[in-house]
């Protein structure tokens, strides 16, 4: 089954769409500031199955920290994190993340502790530098070497 939309239209019927199944493994490559509120989303409808793969691309640039804290702060994840070069461009690291879902540690409330505000700001810098790397509008504003130097 293929689902087309956006992920906080479409997760919330997976479900139902796809007959109680759970999944094995999920990939995050959409907009990194969302990938931890859609994290939540699959797991509170029980979309998970025990031992999941959790992988997500460009958490470093433009960034997930909202995903990278949760992850790490969770007791229900196991996180790794992957230094590798930007696909086209050898000089520009970036990093993927692969967290393994164990629901069964799970201790006291759902959700790990509150994050630093700092992230809020993090977060923000991270979609205004993925805005202007893919500016629709117009030329990107955002070159190789101002890429290679955002982290």
């Amino acid at each position: 089954t293929i689902c087309i939309g956006y992920s906080e239209d479409v997760i919330p019927h997976l479900r139902t769409t796809c007959h109680n199944l759970r999944a094995d493994a999920v990939f995050f490559d959409q907009r990194g500031t969302r990938f931890h509120t859609d994290l939540q989303m699959l797991e509170d409808q029980d979309l998970l199955k025990e031992g999941c793969a959790v992988l997500a691309d460009n958490v470093l640039k433009p960034g997930a920290p909202h995903f990278l804290w949760y992850l790490q702060t969770s007791p229900v994840y196991d996180l790794t994190v992957v230094s590798l070069r930007e696909f086209a461009a050898d000089r520009i690291e970036d990093w993927m993340a692969l967290g393994r879902y164990w629901p069964g540690r799970r201790v006291g409330p759902a959700s790990p502790m509150e994050p630093p505000k700092a992230l809020e700001h993090l977060a923000f810098l991270t979609d205004r530098a993925r805005a202007r790397s893919c500016n629709a509008d117009g030329p990107c504003e955002v070159d190789e070497d101002a890429w290679a130097r955002h982290s």
